[in-house]
């Protein structure tokens, strides 16, 4: 989920998720060009059960996303 949207945040976004019975269980990763220290300033919660900072090879992407699925 990217975090820098217009209108909703991804954290917004993340938290309406979450308090979803149908998409509560989802795994959400944020995908964002803030580094990770700034994103972690702003939670409020779980909102994101990881973080890839946009840029980086799409390995550590994949990679995070096979770990939270297996």
């Amino acid at each position: 989920m990217d975090i820098s949207m217009p209108q909703c945040d991804g954290f917004e976004a993340a938290r309406a998720l979450r308090q979803d019975p149908r998409t509560v269980g989802i795994a959400i990763v944020a995908h964002t060009a803030l580094d990770e220290a700034e994103v972690r300033r702003h939670l409020t919660g779980h909102e994101f059960d990881g973080y890839v900072q946009k840029g980086r090879p799409h390995g550590q992407l994949v990679a995070l996303i096979t770990t939270l699925v297996g």
